[in-house]
């Protein structure tokens, strides 16, 4: 994890929007083993998604899962409760059109319930972030333009008994983003984003990104590297990562029709011998 968290993950992100429709959805989920999920719309703000999770041929599993989401014009609230003894809880919600916060919660049976609370703030040249957690976790962050395409801020964090104060950059035009990271504790962070290809070329919805990461550890004298892109091509998706620790990440999404979208994502650990795969079908009413 990165020390200073200016940006979020580029491969971690997915669109979220609201549907009140009914749907389902069938894989096998490379962490939880075969999952089947369907929503379906209660009410003009209400959404329920009940969910099956069957494990995989190690550990059998059987837990049955009940999810409500909540979507209003200035709030998105949702909470779920699982068979084993496990709950979750966010919300996320806009005080003023340059303010938002977001709060999450966590539990497990015989486990500390975990919660974690972020406010954002995004004013026309400037932003500032404060996240808060369990575990006297704390973060802040503050960034302003000094041109229109330079930025410059601080941030700094704590946790427990250590702490520390990074100073950052960002660079970015209409077709690339550079950012330079640098923390106290001894650590240098460098990414570099790039459209290689227009997402609307000859009325096709094709689009290619290339991200490059680097991290080195002043302390320990290693470094991290990785590479990836993204590649959008009309009705399909794909994504690949793969870093200088030997580890390897895939997604692909194609949309068979309208209603209907079908997807494959994997993790490859060459040096540890460890791989996970899972393979789904989305499926929506109209």
């Amino acid at each position: 994890m990165s020390l200073i968290f200016m940006f979020e993950d580029l491969w971690r992100r997915r669109d979220a929007t609201a549907s009140h429709c009914g749907g389902g959805r069938v894989g096998v989920d490379k962490s939880r083993g075969v999952k089947y999920s369907f929503n379906m719309g209660l009410l003009d703000e209400y959404t329920a998604l009940p969910a099956w999770y069957g494990g995989d041929v190690v550990v059998r599993t059987n837990v049955l899962e009940a999810r409500i989401k909540a979507v209003g014009a200035k709030y998105a609230a949702e909470c779920s409760f699982a068979s084993d003894g496990s709950s979750t809880s966010a919300i996320e919600f806009d005080v003023s059109d340059a303010v938002s916060g977001r709060w999450e919660s966590a539990e497990k049976l015989g486990a500390a319930r975990k919660w974690k609370f972020d406010l954002d703030y995004e004013g026309s040249d400037s932003e500032a972030h404060l996240k808060l957690g369990d575990g006297r976790f704390g973060g802040v962050k503050y960034l302003r333009s000094v041109t229109k395409a330079l930025s410059l801020g601080a941030d700094a964090f704590w946790l427990a008994e250590q702490s520390s104060v990074g100073f950052a950059a960002r660079y970015a035009d209409k077709r690339s983003v550079a950012t330079a990271q640098l923390a106290s504790v001894g650590l240098v962070f460098l990414t570099y984003t790039k459209v290689l290809v227009p997402k609307v070329r000859r009325n096709n919805n094709e689009q290619v990104m290339l991200a490059n990461e680097f991290m080195w550890n002043w302390h320990t004298r290693k470094a991290h590297v990785s590479v990836g892109f993204d590649l959008v091509d009309g009705e399909t998706r794909g994504r690949f990562r793969v870093d200088s620790a030997g580890t390897a990440s895939t997604f692909y999404e194609r949309h068979v029709s309208a209603t209907c979208s079908s997807w494959a994502t994997g993790d490859f650990n060459i040096p540890n011998r460890n791989f996970k795969c899972g393979v789904g079908i989305t499926a929506q009413a109209m």
